[in-house]
């Protein structure tokens, strides 16, 4: 047995935990839908609350707030966590973000905007800031699974598609 390719199998089942766990909350209420928006609202403005301060502040953050200072190997550049624990955590709430988005526009049937352009570039700048992977590549199946025939018919997000799939293989 590969123990790398054990590794990657384990890493895997660990990352998708997250997505069961979405889909759970959306079989569950999926009838309380604008309840469900309010508070995903309310969650998103303390996290950006927090994500400010934590980019404010850098590393005093991380002393103040007592939360660990994640690195990469080999970089000395902080994981950004604002008041979640790690930067994962915090990254995936913004793909639920994007997601609500996205969901959106598809829902309505209209083109994104620029409001919608926006806050889609600041959760990817968000999910940069993190320096979380995972994330990334959530955003491109997310998009690939979920929005393929949206994404097909929108010119512009097509690009961006393609745009974010390449972030995620040189990232």
């Amino acid at each position: 047995l590969n123990r790398n390719l054990f590794h990657i199998i384990v890493q895997s089942l660990v990352s998708i935990k997250f997505f069961i766990i979405l889909a759970s909350y959306v079989i569950l209420f999926k009838n309380h839908m604008e309840e469900i928006k309010k508070f995903f609202f309310y969650v998103m403005v303390f996290a950006g609350i927090g994500i400010l301060l934590h980019v404010l502040l850098g590393e005093t953050f991380n002393t103040v707030y007592g939360v660990s200072k994640y690195t990469r190997p080999g970089f000395s550049t902080i994981r950004y966590t604002g008041f979640f624990r790690h930067p994962n955590h915090m990254a995936y709430m913004v793909v639920v973000f994007i997601a609500l988005t996205l969901n959106d526009f598809k829902n309505k049937k209209k083109n994104i905007d620029t409001t919608g352009w926006l806050k889609i570039v600041i959760g990817l700048f968000i999910i940069v800031l993190a320096d979380t992977r995972t994330a990334i590549l959530a955003i491109g199946i997310l998009l690939t699974f979920f929005y393929w025939g949206y994404i097909y018919k929108n010119f512009l997000v097509f690009f961006g598609f393609l745009f974010l799939g390449i972030l995620t293989v040189t990232a």
